[in-house]
């Protein structure tokens, strides 16, 4: 029963009616339900509503009590629509209103892009990748040797992994690069694509094989591996 209770709120909207009425029938305003809730949160403590929101999601409550059941559902199924409606009305605001939303939205995509980037780069599969293209530089391999075939195969196999292990990072990249349509610009995944590579390998791989395999995405050699990361 439970369960049923909890999954309700998860699929109401959040768009708010300018008034609403109480059990006796009278209507109350959206100003008034607010006021109410925002003096009833100072009533018991909190600064204000935002720290009572706040504190929902952030505090640490008693794993089995009803409150910590009801955060978690929260944090997982209510949380997201709120962001998103925040998200879809924040362009009606001025430009001093939602300065501070957008300074701190970009705040958090920079930290996720930066974890998901560190774990990646961190991986077995990274150095295990990035030591076989830097043996097969230093070994000075030509073209069709079985070193410089395992080079190339290595590169292949980190494109390929991108969307995989980096699905933020390549989400970002993708829309960023097929946000305008330019003539004789590479398409919008040989963009992200090479935008890629220069984030995770730089530093990495000698700087020729970087600018190898850079000018192979734009110059669209690896339509097969763009592709690939395209449509997953």
């Amino acid at each position: 029963m439970q369960a049923t209770q909890d999954e309700g709120p998860a699929h109401r909207s959040h768009s708010l009616s300018s008034e609403s009425s109480d059990t006796s029938g009278v209507a109350i305003s959206i100003e008034d339900k607010l006021e109410h809730v925002l003096c009833s949160a100072q009533d018991v403590g909190f600064y204000d509503f935002d720290d009572a929101v706040a504190s929902y999601y952030v505090a640490e409550l008693d794993e089995m009590s009803p409150m910590s059941l009801q955060q978690r559902h929260s944090r997982n199924r209510r949380l997201p629509s709120v962001l998103a409606a925040l998200q879809q009305n924040v362009d009606t605001w001025t430009a001093w209103e939602k300065r501070g939303y957008l300074d701190e939205v970009m705040i958090s995509a920079e930290g996720i892009l930066e974890s998901e980037l560190r774990t990646f780069v961190g991986s077995r599969l990274f150095r295990d990748l990035v030591r076989t293209i830097n043996r097969s530089r230093l070994a000075g391999t030509r073209c069709g040797s079985p070193e410089h075939d395992e080079e190339v195969e290595a590169l292949s196999r980190l494109r390929r992994s991108i969307s995989a292990e980096l699905p933020n990072l390549w989400a970002t990249l993708s829309a960023l690069a097929s946000a305008d349509s330019v003539p004789d610009r590479p398409a919008g995944a040989q963009l992200a694509l090479a935008c890629s590579i220069l984030v995770c390998l730089s530093g990495h791989i000698c700087p020729d094989a970087l600018k190898a395999s850079v000018d192979s995405c734009l110059d669209g050699e690896l339509d097969d591996d763009a592709g690939q990361l395209d449509s997953a």
